[in-house]
């Protein structure tokens, strides 16, 4: 009875109740909904649409066992590995822009990945001063080659700078530092209070003002995550209350760092950590995806044996992850249901291939960047850096058939808008690339380096301080090369769809402000759709693949080439001759217009 239990469980189980009450309310919403309806109205335009732009109804059978049967299979699957969700999109619109699909599925991951980036980038304004501020540590050599550990006086400790800063920072939080007493460096022994004071003497002022800051840093995202909760769960979570502590610097309050186990000395972080990367592709398989979130989950009070991880890794890792959740949980939360209830449709009229593909990527998306990585990535991520830096890098011939990508654009948004946006990007550039910036927020973080995949992950590490001046700039050139490009095919896109869409016509101003919004979006994607992108959302299965990213380095072109035919294929009707014009146009302004500008180049 309610009245026989403590205070604490009685508010376990309003919480529970809460809980069960809002997750009954978001079965019936969508927390990404740029509208009213209900969940049920969306899915019910969304299938609709299915319907009605396929173009066959596909007949279920076994899975074959003899040879060619099988072959046919894994050609399919191959097939469909190098379709980007973007392209998979268009078809399932039946090649309409702005369609159902597009509006229930693919708009909230333009706005997730845009939102993630702002996140990023914000917090590296942040987070980075505190490294500079910091300066070259103690003991290690030119390059991060190597740290030396030195012994902490009156103590058998032997540290190395970076990790006595990290445990400082672990010290304020209550369960870090229950962590430090218990299982110490290595797991062997905990480490006494007396011993972390003798750590705590070695640090420098800048230490210090670092620890403060880091603290301060990881506490900014408290609002958005308070809200994240709120929202997903319909409860007030639990927060950690800070431990503080005397230093020769005076008192320090003590503040949140997030817990990150060291996995080579404990068999048990080993396995949570192979355990946690599994659950994310189960919950995806599901269809019931999930961004990690290990920094608000509740911590066990007291654990054994698993040393923390005291190195500067493991804070940009939580970075990382709070804005992977932040921006994407609503929307993975959205798009998993819906298309849980979709599938059925488009497995029947589009193929199991296309709706596996829309699968796996709300699986990859949910896992991150990081969770794909195998053993071998870091060797693999040098040698792809070094590739891609020498082939693109300060290549001017590399940066001179950017233009090319005229063409492409003219075929995706058609030859007289993209007139359009030449003629606009030729009477002012400057004006043009403000007007652009201002309307699309996505289309500016791809020219601050989300272009390409290898671009993307060599730009990310230059914002960490890993990279010299060269490899730094290295794609300045190229960059400004498809900027030239990217502008005019969205300044064209952008005036066709708020034509498309009556602009001029809107009622007042928030309806003229969802129509900019939304053909602002719909221009962004034709950027996508014609030159490529580099967010991992934005990549095909192929492209995404760890194993693969070696064998795929300088092919986003021909990936994005790849799509628009296949685009291309399954929206002719070749039964019709009246088809055959706009199919040898589109044909040759994909394929062989840029081949011959190329050679004249």
């Amino acid at each position: 009875h309610y009245k026989d239990m403590a205070l604490n469980e009685l508010r376990a189980v309003i919480d529970s109740v809460k809980q069960i009450e809002h997750l009954g309310r978001l079965k019936r919403e969508l927390l990404t909904a740029k509208d009213n309806r209900s969940f049920n109205e969306h899915k019910d335009e969304l299938v609709a649409s299915l319907i009605g732009n396929a173009t066959k109804t596909l007949k279920l059978s076994p899975t074959p066992t003899h040879k060619l049967g099988k072959a046919k299979i894994f050609a399919g699957k191959i097939s469909a590995s190098g379709r980007t969700v973007a392209s998979i999109v268009n078809q399932l619109d039946g090649h309409k822009d702005g369609g159902a699909m597009f509006e229930n599925f693919f708009r909230g991951q333009i706005e997730a990945g845009a939102k993630e980036f702002s996140i990023l980038a914000e917090s590296n304004k942040k987070i980075l001063p505190l490294f500079n501020n910091l300066g070259q540590l103690q003991g290690v050599t030119a390059g991060n080659v190597y740290a030396f550990s030195r012994t902490v006086p009156a103590t058998n400790l032997s540290m190395t700078h970076e990790q006595r800063i990290m445990l400082a920072a672990y010290w304020g939080d209550p369960q870090g530092r229950q962590r430090i007493q218990d299982s110490g460096l290595d797991g062997t022994r905990g480490i006494t209070d007396k011993e972390a004071a003798a750590v705590f003497d070695t640090l420098t002022e800048k230490d210090v003002a670092f620890i403060k800051g880091l603290w301060a840093h990881m506490e900014s995202f408290r609002p958005a995550v308070e809200d994240q909760i709120r929202r997903q769960n319909g409860i007030q979570p639990k927060w950690v209350k800070p431990e503080p502590f005397m230093t020769k610097f005076g008192l320090m309050e003590g503040g949140y760092v997030p817990l990150g186990y060291d996995v080579e000395l404990s068999a048990d972080s080993y396995k949570y950590q192979a355990m946690t990367n599994q659950l994310l592709q189960t919950t995806g398989i599901l269809g019931s995806a999930a961004a990690k979130s290990s920094f608000n989950q509740d911590r066990s009070k007291k654990v054994l044996g698993r040393p923390l991880m005291l190195s500067f890794d493991i804070i940009f890792k939580h970075v990382n992850e709070v804005a992977h959740w932040l921006a994407w949980q609503d929307y993975l939360t959205d798009a998993s249901r819906m298309l849980k209830a979709v599938e059925p449709v488009i497995r029947q009229h589009y193929g199991a291939n296309l709706a596996n593909q829309i699968s796996t990527q709300l699986t990859d998306i949910a896992k991150g960047t990081k969770a794909n990585e195998v053993a071998w990535s870091p060797a693999l991520a040098h040698l792809r850096a070094g590739s891609v830096i020498a082939g693109i890098g300060y290549n001017v011939m590399t940066a001179a058939v950017q233009p090319t990508g005229y063409f492409l654009g003219a075929q995706r948004i058609g030859a007289g808008w993209m007139a359009r946006g030449l003629k606009e990007v030729a009477t002012g550039m400057k004006a043009s690339y403000e007007r652009a910036v201002a309307l699309s927020e996505p289309l500016k973080q791809c020219w601050e380096g989300t272009m390409q995949r290898e671009m993307n992950e060599i730009i990310n590490t230059a914002r960490k301080g890993e990279l010299g001046f060269i490899e730094k700039h290295a794609f300045t050139l190229v960059g400004k090369a498809q900027m030239a490009v990217d502008l005019p095919v969205f300044l064209g896109a952008f005036e066709r769809y708020a034509e498309e869409l009556q602009l001029e016509n809107a009622a007042d101003e928030t309806q003229r402000k969802a129509i900019t919004e939304k053909a602002s979006d719909m221009a962004y994607k034709a950027v996508l759709d014609s030159q490529g992108g580099g967010h991992l959302h934005e990549m095909s299965r192929m492209m995404r693949s760890e194993h693969l990213k070696l064998f795929t380095v300088f092919l986003n072109y021909i990936n994005t080439l790849y799509n628009r035919n296949i685009e291309l294929y399954h929206k002719t009707k070749f039964k019709e001759l009246s088809s055959y014009p706009t199919f040898v146009s589109d044909f040759l302004m994909a394929n062989i217009i840029p081949v011959v500008a190329t050679v004249a180049i």
